[in-house]
């Protein structure tokens, strides 16, 4: 049986959409892994896709008072869970812009750096490749 997570997470930009900077994050898995994402977590129970979101972007970069951008899509991929398992992820994308810059990781969830590229290095710098697609889903609507 494939077990079956929800999850939301947001692209977060500067206010300044003629040169935006994006938020990442740097995070160390427990398996020494290092990666680099934006902010995204799973739903709690009852909570709806965009709750999660602003929720998660708190939780993992310390940013509060962010503003809805747009609705940047679903992602959905399969994946071997911690214990050997298959598992299915679907994963709701928002874009969100802020005022401010002063990030904090959440280093008890492995997240070690806060950093603010602009959109090319961004994109180098992400992790996975469907999240290049969401990435360059918000800077299409940026332009």
């Amino acid at each position: 049986m494939i077990r079956r997570y929800a999850s939301a997470g947001a692209v977060v930009t500067t206010n300044d959409l003629g040169a935006p900077s994006i938020l990442l994050l740097d995070q160390v898995r427990g398996n020494g892994e290092r990666q680099t994402v934006a902010p995204k977590g799973r739903l709690e129970p009852s909570e709806a896709p965009l709750q999660a979101a602003v929720r998660e972007v708190a939780e993992e970069a310390g940013l509060t008072g962010t503003q809805y951008g747009a609705y940047l899509g679903q992602e959905k991929y399969v994946f071997t869970d911690n214990d050997g398992s298959p598992a299915a992820k679907t994963v709701d994308w928002f874009l969100f812009t802020t005022a401010t810059t002063a990030a904090t990781p959440a280093r008890d969830e492995g997240l070690v750096e806060a950093r603010w590229l602009d959109a090319s290095a961004a994109r180098r710098a992400a992790t996975h490749v469907e999240f290049q697609r969401i990435l360059d889903r918000a800077l299409a609507i940026i332009a």
